[in-house]
């Protein structure tokens, strides 16, 4: 029955089918730390259905997310009507690497 003013997660995002290319220092890291399934997308789509209703009115959720992933991510965060809008944030390269969603209030 709690809720939470923000959900911060960085979930596994690359394609399982990446994973062997790696470069060998991001390999060292667990493969449930890597694999986010066929296209990199699994955990987003777990979390957009199951997190909003861990979010109070008005909070947010902010995700990690890998190379050309965040127009998906966004899309499926979108797609739930407790989320009222989301946001891409580029990092320091200006690669868009975080997407963030707010719930309505």
């Amino acid at each position: 029955g709690r809720t939470f003013s923000a959900v911060v997660s960085n979930p596994p995002y690359i394609p399982d089918t990446e994973i062997d290319n790696l470069e060998m220092e991001v390999k060292a890291e667990p493969v449930l730390a890597l694999a986010g399934g066929k296209d990199g997308l699994e955990f987003y789509r777990r979390l957009a259905v199951d997190a909003p209703p861990l979010i109070a009115p008005g909070g947010f959720i902010a995700v990690e997310v890998g190379i050309n992933e965040a127009a998906s991510v966004a899309s499926l965060f979108a797609a739930n009507d407790a989320l009222a809008a989301t946001e891409i944030i580029r990092d320091l390269a200006g690669i868009e690497r975080t997407v963030i969603a707010w719930k309505q209030k």
